[in-house]
């Protein structure tokens, strides 16, 4: 009875850190003491993630000698992870690699841990109202920062009143609520009482609002498609389909019209609805303008990748070492054309800007085969679920998933949000939800291990938070070195 006990108070303790960590990695923010957002947001994802893997270890040990349940995702999982880790023996530089995939590593741990515990309605919708409370508080702070009230301090005053909230980015913040707004729009067409769907559609208006006042075009487009998406989902029946494509027809027929109608009339410079209706038809035309700094930007890094590629396509430069690669693949021309740019700003091309060319970069064309069998397995999947889900609630949710995924996929193809921690989490936990989040199948199970094998869980958690401190403290000293 006692063990019975320990068994259910370590799976309540699973749902719990995983609950904290989906709140606390978005709210997480260093203040003046760090060198930019990532650091405080990396250094909770390894601590919480290894924490949460030593508990589920413990409880695997002691639940009937480790049961686990497998999913048409665990082999490509393993052989990603096991590909990229195996990039690091080419690797320039290995330590920076390994930091790199360590840190991708904890979401992926994420992923199956939220697949294995999360199955039930009640654990569902415990996730969900927590990213839906946490967006709100994000999307509540960086709203305030536009009228220059400031939740709080900045650290740089980089942007002064512009409303990153505390994921220090436009484009982070995109990346974070182009899943939010996805996932709060499927739970309104999920809730039965019209209160909980009014206040849910209320809350995805909010949040697209934000959205649009960061602009980010990869997001505006990214939500559009999730939305689109998720209707096509939801509705299986042709004729529901005709309808949902023709009133996305009519809304961009609206929009198209929206546009000449703006050009007729000039705006009167202020923070009046005109002005800024204006200001994000310039945004969302500026897409289309290759001398744009974003457009020319990811035109150069992208024309420099593919040369990387082209002289590494096979085996890549080494996970986490693309920055450190990709420079001398630089033509003058290019170069030139990227100091004019760039004039004062940071010059090194942190990221690909493609999350695809930068898996292929680093990890070579057995990585990038492996991440998109990956994602195949998680897509066709979560499919399979959706047509095989006959509750309306259960299928607004799947549908949900599936379309979270598809907005944030697509976004990735012109940024970075699978490196971005808060993004990077959220993805694989909504990945995890539509693998498994739907019935209470056990499915296989294997056995791992014996009773004495729980602690074992104390190596991931102790591992975790020794590498969680270490960011803390590096970043810290470096950062008060640049003071």
């Amino acid at each position: 009875m006692t063990a019975y006990k320990a068994v259910a108070r370590l799976e309540r303790l699973i749902k719990a850190g995983v609950l904290a960590l989906v709140a606390t990695v978005p709210l997480a923010y260093g203040g003046p003491y760090f060198s930019d957002f990532f650091a405080i947001k990396f250094a909770f994802l390894h601590a919480g993630a290894g924490l949460l893997v030593g508990l589920a270890w413990a409880h695997w040990a002691l639940a009937g000698a480790g049961r686990f349940t497998r999913s048409p995702c665990d082999l490509p999982l393993a052989l990603y992870a096991g590909v990229t880790l195996l990039s690091l023996a080419w690797a320039f530089n290995p330590q920076q690699g390994f930091d790199a995939w360590l840190a991708q590593a904890w979401p992926w741990t994420l992923f199956l841990l939220v697949a294995r515990y999360f199955r039930t309605p009640r654990a569902i919708w415990g996730v969900l109202w927590t990213v839906a409370a946490t967006s709100l508080a994000v999307s509540v702070i960086g709203l305030l920062q536009f009228q220059g009230i400031h939740l709080i301090p900045w650290p740089h005053g980089r942007w002064g009143n512009f409303g990153v909230a505390t994921l220090g980015n436009p484009n982070f913040v995109a990346h974070y609520l182009e899943l939010s707004i996805v996932l709060v729009a499927g739970m309104a067409l999920a809730r039965r009482l019209r209160w909980e769907r009014w206040a849910l559609v209320a809350l995805s208006l909010f949040e697209v609002y934000y959205l649009l006042m960061i602009r980010s075009r990869g997001g505006w487009l990214a939500v559009g498609v999730g939305l689109l998406a998720l209707l096509l989902l939801y509705r299986p029946l042709a004729q529901d389909r005709r309808r949902v494509l023709l009133g996305t027809v009519l809304a961009l027929a609206l929009l198209g019209l929206g546009g000449v109608l703006l050009e007729r009339v000039p705006p009167v410079r202020g923070s009046g609805l005109l002005w800024q209706l204006h200001q994000l038809r310039d945004r969302a035309t500026s897409s289309f303008d290759h001398e744009h700094f974003s457009v020319m930007q990811r035109r150069l890094i992208w024309a420099d990748t593919a040369d990387l590629i082209a002289d590494r396509p096979v085996l890549g430069v080494g996970a986490g070492n693309f920055e450190l690669a990709v420079p001398a693949y630089r033509p003058a021309t290019r170069h030139r054309a990227w100091s004019e740019l760039l004039g004062d700003r940071p010059h090194m091309p942190y990221y690909a800007h493609n999350e695809l060319l930068e898996i292929w970069a680093e990890s070579g064309l057995f990585g990038l085969v492996a991440v998109l069998w990956l994602l195949g397995a998680v897509c066709w999947t979560g499919w399979c679920r959706l047509r095989a889900e006959r509750d309306p609630q259960a299928r607004a949710l799947q549908a949900a998933f599936l379309a979270a995924l598809v907005a944030a996929l697509l976004h990735s193809l012109f940024s970075l949000n699978l490196q971005d921690p808060t993004s990077s989490l959220h993805f694989w936990l909504i990945a995890g939800l539509a693998v498994r989040g739907g019935d209470g199948e056990r499915g296989q199970a294997c056995v791992i291990g014996r009773r004495c094998w729980a602690w074992g869980g104390v190596v991931p958690a102790v591992l975790g938070a020794y590498w969680g401190l270490c960011i803390l403290i590096a970043d810290y000293y470096y950062f008060d070195g640049q003071r």
